[in-house]
């Protein structure tokens, strides 16, 4: 399986290179002379509007039509706001493992203060996050790494600039105040 990434960026010769491949099942090693057949399931993935780019001339429509043999549309994460508490309950969970601080995502014991507030949690989610989950898990690591040794999750000043920031469609469900107790 090969796995390309922001394929819509992808230089003219080499979606020429990518067409020639999918088309023949064949490649030419580099350094190479002799053709050979390769075995491979391709996944690409983008961000860019690939039908756009064909009208501009900047991607090759015979390359989209080998790569959509099957189509999956993921909105932004902006448009899954659902998603966003448990998302982050999971990379801060990885994140708190890697420091061996696990352990501040447990319900807080007899009336203390949890260590990720919810009202931190739905300023997440309200937050239009044009970076996407990857942005999203920066953050995490971020909260993470500013707040060791802290009892109460610490907002350094790039988290805090990028909540200051005005997003599109900035309200925040019921649903998404996750605390730590409740997420998966």
């Amino acid at each position: 399986t090969l796995f390309l990434d922001e394929v819509g960026d992808t230089p003219p010769e080499v979606q020429a290179m990518l067409l020639r491949v999918l088309e023949t099942g064949e490649v030419a090693p580099v350094g190479g002379e002799a053709l050979q057949r390769v075995d491979v399931r391709l996944v690409a993935a983008t961000d860019s509007n690939l039908e756009e780019a064909i009208r501009d001339g900047r991607f090759r429509a015979p390359l989209l039509h080998r790569l959509a043999g099957y189509e999956l549309q993921l909105p932004p994460l902006r448009e899954r706001r659902d998603d966003i508490g448990r998302l982050l309950i999971h990379f801060l969970r990885q994140e708190l493992d890697r420091t061996g601080e696990v352990h501040r995502l447990r319900a807080p014991l007899h009336g203390a203060e949890p260590w990720l507030p919810a009202s931190l949690v739905a300023r997440l989610t309200a937050h239009s996050w044009p970076g996407n989950v990857r942005q999203l898990k920066n953050v995490a690591r971020q909260l993470v790494i500013s707040s060791r040794g802290a009892a109460i999750a610490q907002v350094d000043g790039a988290v805090q600039r990028l909540l200051e920031e005005r997003g599109p469609a900035a309200t925040v469900p019921p649903s998404a105040e996750v605390s730590p107790e409740r997420a998966p």
